[in-house]
C-alpha cells in the first residue's frame, strides 16, 4: 500500500517528499471512521488500535469483546473531549482517501486525513474535506472529474490540510480515472482492516498546540508528583495519579512582553477551536504589578493538567537545568525560580465560569533556582545549572502559602458540533465562477 504521510508537514512516502502541497485526483473516499489506541503516540513505532469503528456508531465486529470501550460510540468515555491527556478525544476521527497524480493515473496513494482536516468551516477558498465535498456536490461536480489541490494550513501548529478545486481533467484522462474508481488498489486504499493494517497513531496530529513562555517566575510549583487540594487542611497534598482531583500545577508571573505573545496565541487557538455556542474569549490573566498602559504589567496565570484521564496516568511534566541536563525524577522546583516553560493549549467553555484556554504544563527549563522558602522570606542564590542562566533575572519575594488549585472549572462536556471562528471569512474570488467555467 502506497501511503502519503503528513506527519512532518510535507507529503511523504518512504524516502520521497512531494512538498507541502500536491495536485491530485481524489478517486475515491471511505466514510469517516474512528480509532482508539491504548498506548501513547511513538514516532518510531506503528501500533494497532484496540477499538475502532468504521461508521462512528459502534465498535467494528472484529474488535475483541474485552477491548470494546462501549457498546455505542456515543456512550463511550473515550469519545469525550478531554479524555486524551492533550485535551482532545482519546478516540480519534479520521478518513481515508485514495488519490492519483497526473503522471501516474494508474497508481493509487492513500492519505489518512485527521479530524482537524475533515470538519470545520471554510476560510475563503480553503476548505476542510467535508466542506469541499459539499461544495463540489452542490455544483454537480464529482471529485474524480477534477484535479484537487491539497495543501497544509501554514498557520496551524499541527499538520492540518485544506482542499480546493484546481482544474478539470482533460478529456483523454476521464476514462482512465473512471476505470480506477473500483480498482482493487483503490478499494484497498480506503478499506480499514486492522487485522493487517497497522496505521500510525493519530495522536501526533491532534488539533493541539504547544507554546513556550520565557523568563517566567514560578509560584507554588507542584510538578514532581501529583497533588490534590485538601480543603480540610487548606493545602495541597501529594497523592496517587488516580486520586480524585489529582493534578500537576504551577502558577506563573509573566512579564508584559511574554504575556502579550502568549495571549495572542491563546486567542487564535480559541477562535479556531471554539464552538458556535461558546462565549467571548477570556485570558484569565491577573495583573499583579505595573499597568497595561505603561506596558510594564506583570501578569499571573495558572498552568495545570489532570494527573490521569480515564484511569490512564498523564505523563509528568519534564524538568531540565538551564543547560538542558534532565533533573532527577523527585526534583522539587521552588517558588521564586525563573523558568522557561512549555505549555499545551486546551480550549474550554462553562456557562458558570466563561470561556477560555487552559495552559497545561509539558516541560520546564530552570534558568535560576530560588532557595526553598521555610518562612515568608528567602535568601538570594547564584544561577542554577549554568552561569549564563543567572544574567538578566531577578526575583520578587513570594510567600510559601500553597496555591488553591481548584479555581478553574472541570473539563467541559463534549459539545455537539465544533466550528471555527464565527467571524465571516474575507471575500475572495468566487469558486462558483471557477466551476461554472469548467462546466462551460
Amino acid at each position: 500500500m502506497r501511503r502519503l504521510s503528513i506527519r512532518t508537514g510535507n507529503f511523504e512516502t518512504g524516502n520521497d517528499s512531494f512538498g507541502d502541497e500536491v495536485e491530485v485526483v481524489v478517486v475515491n473516499a471511505a466514510p469517516v471512521s474512528r480509532a482508539f489506541y491504548q498506548n501513547s503516540f511513538d514516532l518510531n513505532s506503528f501500533q494497532k488500535p484496540v477499538c475502532w469503528s468504521t461508521d462512528t456508531q459502534q465498535p467494528h465486529s472484529s474488535v475483541l469483546l474485552e477491548n470494546k470501550q462501549a457498546h455505542r460510540c456515543i456512550d463511550c468515555s473515550q469519545n469525550v473531549r478531554g479524555s486524551s491527556s492533550s485535551g482532545g478525544r482519546a478516540c480519534r476521527f479520521s478518513q481515508k482517501i485514495a488519490v492519483m497524480f497526473e503522471d501516474g493515473l494508474d497508481t493509487v496513494y492513500q492519505i489518512q486525513v485527521p479530524a482537524n482536516s475533515i470538519f470545520g468551516k471554510a476560510k475563503g477558498k480553503n476548505m476542510p474535506l467535508q466542506e469541499y465535498a459539499k461544495f463540489l456536490n452542490g455544483r454537480g461536480t464529482s471529485a474524480e472529474s477534477i484535479y484537487t489541490r491539497i495543501f497544509f494550513d501554514k498557520n496551524s501548529m499541527v499538520p492540518k490540510l485544506y482542499f480546493a478545486p484546481n482544474r478539470p481533467l482533460q478529456e483523454c484522462e476521464v476514462a482512465q480515472v473512471v476505470s480506477m474508481i473500483s480498482h482493487k488498489d483503490t478499494i484497498g486504499a480506503i478499506t480499514t482492516d486492522y487485522s493487517t493494517d497497522y496505521t500510525f497513531n493519530f495522536s501526533s496530529e491532534e488539533n493541539t498546540m504547544n507554546h513556550q513562555i520565557k523568563g517566567a517566575e514560578a509560584l507554588w510549583p507542584k510538578l514532581d508528583q501529583p497533588y490534590y487540594f485538601d480543603k480540610a487542611a487548606n493545602r495541597s497534598q501529594p497523592c496517587d495519579a488516580k486520586t480524585d482531583g489529582a493534578e500537576f500545577c504551577i502558577d506563573l508571573k509573566i512579564p508584559y512582553s511574554e504575556a502579550i505573545k502568549l495571549r495572542k496565541e491563546m486567542k487564535a487557538f480559541y477562535e479556531e477551536n471554539a464552538e458556535e455556542s461558546w462565549g467571548e474569549f477570556d485570558d484569565r490573566f491577573t495583573i499583579i504589578e505595573g499597568s497595561k498602559k505603561e506596558k510594564n504589567a506583570v501578569f499571573k496565570t495558572q498552568c495545570k493538567v489532570k494527573a490521569a484521564y480515564n484511569d490512564r496516568p498523564t505523563p509528568k511534566p519534564k524538568q531540565y537545568k538551564a543547560n538542558l541536563e534532565p533533573l532527577p525524577e523527585d526534583f522539587q522546583l521552588t517558588t521564586g525560580s525563573t523558568v522557561n516553560i512549555e505549555v499545551g493549549f486546551y480550549a474550554w467553555s462553562n456557562p458558570a465560569m466563561g470561556s477560555g484556554v487552559s495552559l497545561r504544563p509539558r516541560a520546564v527549563q530552570v534558568i535560576a533556582l530560588a532557595e526553598k522558602v521555610v518562612s515568608n522570606s528567602f535568601t538570594a542564590q547564584e544561577g542554577y545549572g549554568s552561569e549564563e542562566g543567572e544574567e538578566g533575572h531577578s526575583f520578587t519575594a513570594v510567600g510559601d502559602t500553597p496555591a488553591k488549585v481548584d479555581e478553574e472549572p472541570d473539563e467541559p462536556e463534549e459539545p455537539k458540533a465544533i466550528v471555527k471562528s464565527k467571524k465571516a471569512p474575507p471575500k475572495e474570488d468566487s469558486l462558483d465562477d471557477l466551476i461554472d467555467e469548467w462546466d462551460e
